[in-house]
Parts: structure tokens; sequence; C-alpha cells
């Protein structure tokens, strides 16, 4: 009966051996690490198949809302030109006030100067004709006063006349004692021609 034992111990050590022989095999082969290597690329590869059909779903929304971006965008541009591709004399003829506002322009030109205390009454005024569409006015105006209000006047003219621009400007020492400088102010106010 020892044999009998013997034998069916065998084929239970068998049975046991051959279910287990492949990891078996692999831990004696590979170690510890080794098999815990195999079963994270293991799980890796699964997660990879489980997460990879819903990257590939966001990344086709994605392209989607980009195209949409792209063709919403192309529509605007066809839709209104481009302001590179307009005239840069153009746009800034268009912001320039019409020459019908002249009277304005210098009635506020005249207010500024009375506010620096210069005496506009005695300023010249010469309007010509510049390139199609464009009408400057020079004004030039006798100054006297001390430095600071001077360029307090300037900086306010330029500032509320956008329209405006500073020619030239000439400042002497004053023979009167009571002022610091005297000196002339020349400027030009520019105006869009209105077509007739």
């Amino acid at each position: 009966m020892t044999v009998a034992r013997w034998i069916a111990a065998a084929r239970r050590a068998q049975a046991r051996t051959s279910a287990l022989s492949l990891p078996w095999w692999w831990g004696q082969q590979l170690g510890l690490p080794g098999v815990l290597a195999v079963v994270l690329a293991g799980l890796a590869l699964a997660v990879v198949l489980a997460v990879r059909p819903g990257l590939a779903q966001a990344d086709r929304a994605q392209q989607r809302q980009l195209s949409a971006a792209l063709q919403a965008t192309a529509a605007r541009n066809a839709a209104a030109p481009l302001a590179s591709q307009r005239d840069p004399l153009e746009v800034w003829l268009e912001a320039l006030p019409p020459a019908t506002r002249r009277g304005e322009s210098i009635a506020q030109l005249l207010a500024l100067l009375g506010r620096g205390g210069v005496a506009a009454g005695s300023a010249d005024y010469l309007a010509e004709d510049h390139e199609p569409g464009l009408l400057r006015v020079h004004v030039t105006v006798p100054i006297q006063g001390g430095y600071l209000p001077t360029r307090q006047l300037v900086a306010a003219v330029l500032t509320a006349m956008p329209h405006a621009a500073l020619d030239a400007i000439t400042l002497d020492r004053g023979v009167d004692a009571g002022h610091d400088l005297t000196g002339q102010l020349r400027l030009s106010l520019f105006f869009r021609k209105v077509p007739r």
C-alpha cells in the first residue's frame, strides 16, 4: 500500500505542478520583481485598452470644435475686409473731422488758447488743400509766459484735438521783466474734405 500511496501522492503533485507550471516557471526565471512587472504591464495594457476609445472620442470632439472655430473666423474675415488691406491714408482720413466742422475746431482751439493765457486775437490762419480729400489749416499764434504754462498749453491742445499737430514753436527770452519767454506757436489742423 505504500506504493499505491506514493503513486497517488505523485499524481497529485503532478496535477498541481502542471496547473501551476507557467507561473511557477516565471517565478523561477524572473523572480518576484519580474512577476510584479509582468502583472503591472498587463494592468497598464488593460487600462490603455479601456481608456483609448474615450480619448479618441474626446479628440474627435476637439477637432470638430477647432474646425467650427476656424470656419467662423474665415467667414468673419471674408465678410469684413482686413484693416491691413486698407490704405492707411484712407483710414487716417476717415478719422479726421469733416471740413464743415472747421469753425467748431477753430473755436475750440481759441478757447484752449484763451485758457492758456494766449491772446488769440492776433492769430493768423491759412487754409490749404493737400492731397485729394485733405484740408490743412495753419494757425500761428504769438505766445508770452513761462516755459511750464507754454508746455501745458501745447499738451492741452494736442490732447483735446487729435486732428491737431504742432508744426513749430519758437521761444526767446522776453525783454519785459514780467514775462519769461516770448515766441510763436505754429499748429496745423487737419480736416477731411466732404465730397460735393
